[in-house]
């Protein structure tokens, strides 16, 4: 499974976008980028969807196969999400 990480290069109201955008293979490893961090870039890279439909990172990593759904909790982690908001809101 591949990846694109994305970031825009310009200055909006003071604030600076880096750029720096990266296409990364199934492995981890940079095919396309790091762009420029001052100019506009187009990256583009060819891919094989056959082998990204298998959602593989490797022979033994399965990205669905690995998953234990029954591990777990989305009650939890909303309620631990909106205790985290309310202790920074109350300082």
């Amino acid at each position: 499974m591949s990846f694109a990480c994305a970031d825009r290069c310009d200055v909006e109201r003071g604030v600076t976008f880096e750029g720096q955008s990266v296409l990364v293979d199934p492995a981890g490893n940079p095919i396309a980028g790091s762009a420029d961090d001052a100019d506009p870039t187009t990256l583009v890279e060819t891919g094989d969807f056959a082998e990204a439909r298998r959602k593989q990172l490797a022979s033994h990593a399965d990205v669905f196969g690995d998953r234990w759904p029954e591990t777990y909790d989305l009650d939890a982690v909303a309620y631990s999400a909106n205790v985290r908001s309310r202790s920074v809101t109350s300082r």
